[in-house]
């Protein structure tokens, strides 16, 4: 029960912080315009994980040529992000475009679990879960209507 809550309380705070990320990234390409914060929240990403990664003489970095080629794009959906951000929120408010990616994150997590795609365990789509994503766009529709 201990990792459940663990798992939980990771989980929460991934949460929050993207709540707290997307409205700052829209206020900043509001501000800067979209290419600029895109620049900055990735270089303040890119410094922030350069510390502890100094202070572990790189880690594991040099593993890099073990990952598929297209793996190390994966930064690049930072840019469909912001933009999606920058679009959505100042139409729906925060909450309701949090709502929408969550939809969107969601949906596509069902088809990666189901399918087993990054050799992740595969978790295949139950009437239960489809319900649940059912009744989630069903509460979006609600809320951003």
């Amino acid at each position: 029960m201990q990792t459940l809550l663990v798992v939980l309380m990771v989980g929460i705070v991934g949460g929050v912080a993207a709540s707290l990320q997307t409205p700052m990234a829209n206020f900043m390409s509001i501000k800067m315009g979209v290419w600029e914060s895109i620049f900055m929240i990735h270089l303040s990403g890119a410094i922030l994980s350069a510390i502890p990664l100094i202070a572990m003489r790189g880690g594991a970095l040099s593993n890099w040529r073990n990952v598929p080629f297209y793996m190390l794009w994966a930064g690049g959906f930072g840019l469909i992000v912001i933009g999606a951000v920058t679009y959505t929120f100042p139409r729906v408010g925060v909450a309701g475009g949090m709502m929408i990616f969550l939809i969107g994150q969601l949906a596509m997590a069902t088809v990666i679990d189901h399918f087993g795609f990054f050799d992740l365990d595969i978790r295949t789509i139950e009437p239960a879960r489809v319900l649940g994503i059912a009744i989630m766009f069903a509460g979006v529709w609600l809320a951003v209507r």
